[in-house]
């Protein structure tokens, strides 16, 4: 039984591609500090699939693993 995903999800999706575009283009000031809260960010859009499709997910998650390393814990 699949739920209805309340809430603006065309919000949520742009908010997805501006996240992309800080990966690719972006310039962190603390690598650490900003690996954490990108990862949050990553693991929000990849763990909710009613709201994001497969190639959204996947795009942001490279770009991710492009941009930061993954600790062990990650």
């Amino acid at each position: 039984m699949r739920r209805e995903i309340k809430g603006l999800k065309n919000v949520a999706r742009d908010a997805a591609f501006r996240l992309l575009y800080l990966f690719v283009i972006g310039e962190f000031k603390s690598d650490v500090r900003d690996s954490n809260m990108a990862y949050q960010a990553v693991s929000f859009v990849v763990s909710h699939r009613g709201i994001f499709k497969y190639r959204t997910r996947k795009m942001v998650r490279e770009a991710f693993e492009e941009r930061f390393e993954l600790s062990e814990k990650q």
